[in-house]
């Protein structure tokens, strides 16, 4: 299911940005490959419930503990719960938040980063977050430099097809049919940097190939996340630092 809401922009630009920090200043690598790591998507309910925007959260975490070797271990009762949080909704039963109409991606991300994103370990995990500028280099780092972009991209009827039969998503000059609605998503890597360069997207518990000029037409805002938890050692993070990025919150407010 669906379940992102609109955005607002001027809101989204009051926000830490990502392009204000030393990612901004970095080359992507020509080819991303992480295959071979041990992250795999999970659903976490977004089959039946309009929960995407935790539900990408969810597997961000999953992919950068992945990353740098930290096994993160989420029950999936604990996405819709938390979904249910960021809504206003605590305690709502599954039947209830199936008749929601999803969530705004940036109220889920300053949920997680003022109370935390509980997922069995004996705190919540509490990330920092920053915008990421809407072209390529800006997405492609911070895919590579925080381990995971954190999209929320516009999706018409070809697109559903796309997904549904695990077809390519690419742009071919064809009709893409109407606007089905909205979803939240993430990018992991990529073979290449070309527009017809195939990108894996991380959602509906796997990866889907689109195409970065799919990528790039159809996504409306973008997301870097990183949790302290995961900094200790890794070579992620490296053009981010998270003080940073609350004075630039600050004062930007």
């Amino acid at each position: 299911m669906l379940g992102r809401k609109p955005c607002d922009l001027i809101a989204n630009a009051k926000t830490a940005q990502l392009s204000r920090q030393k990612l901004g200043l970095m080359l992507p690598s020509p080819v991303l490959d992480r295959s071979k790591l041990s992250f795999q998507p999970k659903m976490f309910y977004n089959d039946t419930l309009p929960c995407c925007t935790a539900t990408n959260l969810a597997n961000a975490l999953l992919a950068i503990g992945a990353i740098v070797g930290y096994e993160v271990n989420i029950h999936d009762d604990l996405v819709p719960a938390f979904y249910a949080n960021t809504i206003n909704m605590p305690g709502a039963t599954l039947d209830q938040l199936a008749a929601t109409d999803g969530a705004v991606e940036l109220d889920v991300l300053t949920y997680q980063q003022n109370i935390g994103f509980g997922v069995g370990e004996q705190v919540p995990m509490v990330g920092r977050f920053g915008g990421c500028a809407l072209d390529k280099t800006s997405i492609a780092n911070t895919a590579e430099h925080m381990g995971y972009a954190y999209l929320g991209v516009n999706l018409y009827e070809k697109d559903m097809d796309c997904f549904t039969n695990k077809t390519p998503l690419v742009i071919d000059g064809s009709d893409p049919g109407k606007l089905v609605g909205r979803h939240s998503l993430g990018l992991f890597d990529w073979q290449g940097l070309s527009g017809d360069s195939f990108v894996r997207l991380p959602t509906y518990g796997d990866f889907y190939q689109a195409s970065w000029d799919w990528v790039m037409n159809r996504t409306e805002e973008a997301w870097g996340i990183f949790w302290r938890e995961l900094m200790t050692g890794s070579q992620l993070f490296q053009g981010v630092d998270p003080d940073t990025l609350v004075a630039d919150l600050i004062a930007n407010q």
